[in-house]
């Protein structure tokens, strides 16, 4: 699965993946997001919020199916989400949230923040990353 992380120009996510599912207004202000449903089908969707203006990435989301994705796949890709920064209490967040103590936990490591959480009623794992910049 390709992983794009933060700064990257929009137009090489679409070169690498194709059209997406949407392109629309994003919810923040200055930014539109674009969304990949069942990239991998029923098991990982991908989503992306980038500045309208310089179209470069924002913010990168992956959300997996938890049953038939594993905490080790979800791992590796959080990681390398991070640039390879990962910590214990990062992996323990995940843990957390994938066998169901919490429903969500928010992480920081570096220049980049996150958010781990169940998704709704539906068996999935959410995960979001964004340079800190972004979202304060």
């Amino acid at each position: 699965m390709p992983i794009f992380r933060t700064g990257v120009h929009k137009d090489s996510i679409i070169a690498a993946l194709g059209k997406p599912t949407f392109d629309k207004d994003g919810y923040f202000n200055g930014t539109k997001a674009m969304s990949y449903i069942n990239f991998v089908p029923e098991r990982v969707s991908l989503g992306y919020i980038y500045d309208r203006r310089s179209e470069r990435l924002l913010q990168t989301e992956v959300s997996f199916d938890r049953t038939s994705v594993d905490l080790e796949v979800m791992e590796n890709t959080l990681k390398d989400l991070l640039r390879g920064k990962m910590s214990g209490p990062i992996r323990e967040a995940l843990a957390e949230v994938y066998y169901g103590r919490t429903d969500r936990r928010f992480i920081e490591i570096g220049r980049y923040r996150g958010m781990i959480k169940k998704e709704g009623r539906r068996d999935r794992i959410y995960i979001g990353v964004w340079d800190e910049n972004f979202q304060k």
